[in-house]
């Protein structure tokens, strides 16, 4: 399922109601009852995705309709077992939630036996900070754009309801990277400045773009 929100950059939710019945063989068709934005949406089916539908259908279970599942069932809650993943992966860590530093952060990682170095307390529910599933649909919505995707496409991929919802996304863009953005704006700014200087040219009567206010005329002046 993992490689498939990457591939697609869906929601978590979307992905655990995907259904056999919802594959017309090319694409996915998904109904608004499933979608965030209650609109239904399309997903196109790649070489990749294709594949990774060819093994879901290796494990799939009579009487389940649905694509991702747990022995045929389906998956309620799967962040335990997506945080022991990132563990043993070193994407992330687990903290004791009792020890804390002064100011309140969580500083004490729990060791392969889960823990604690400093109560030796092993604790039931230890604190994960780490990769979320949420980061494929981040890493999506970065890579399409970064390919040259306009952000209309991107969101036929991802399924954004609007531009303002997909540029959120934005923030994932380095400090040097947003300097360039604005960089490219202000110089088109430029050009067009530039190029109503050179049209107001052939207008004598009229003040060029950045000359400011007209001179004012005597009888107007302040005696």
């Amino acid at each position: 399922m993992g490689r498939f929100a990457y591939e697609v950059g869906s929601r978590r939710k979307e992905l655990l109601n995907l259904r056999w019945s919802y594959d017309k063989g090319d694409a996915i068709e998904v109904p608004r009852e499933d979608t965030k934005t209650r609109k239904p949406r399309t997903i196109a089916l790649t070489p990749e995705l294709q594949s990774i539908l060819a093994r879901r259908r290796a494990a799939r279970v009579a009487g389940c309709d649905l694509i991702f599942h747990h022995d045929g069932h389906p998956i309620v809650d799967y962040r335990k077992a997506w945080h022991s993943a990132c563990v043993v992966s070193g994407l992330g860590k687990f903290y004791c939630p009792k020890c804390r530093g002064e100011a309140g952060q969580y500083i004490f990682v729990l060791d392969a036996t889960r823990k604690c170095p400093k109560c030796g307390e092993k604790p039931e529910r230890p604190k994960y900070i780490g990769r979320l599933f949420h980061d494929f649909r981040r890493s999506a919505a970065y890579e399409l754009w970064k390919a040259g995707s306009t952000v209309e496409e991107c969101m036929e991929v991802t399924g954004h309801r609007t531009e303002a919802m997909f540029k959120r996304y934005a923030d994932l863009f380095s400090d040097e990277e947003r300097r360039r953005i604005q960089r490219k704006a202000q110089e088109r700014r430029h050009e067009w400045r530039q190029a109503e200087r050179e049209r107001a040219a052939h207008a004598p009567d009229t003040p060029s773009v950045g000359e400011g206010a007209p001179q004012e005329r005597d009888s107007e002046r302040v005696q």
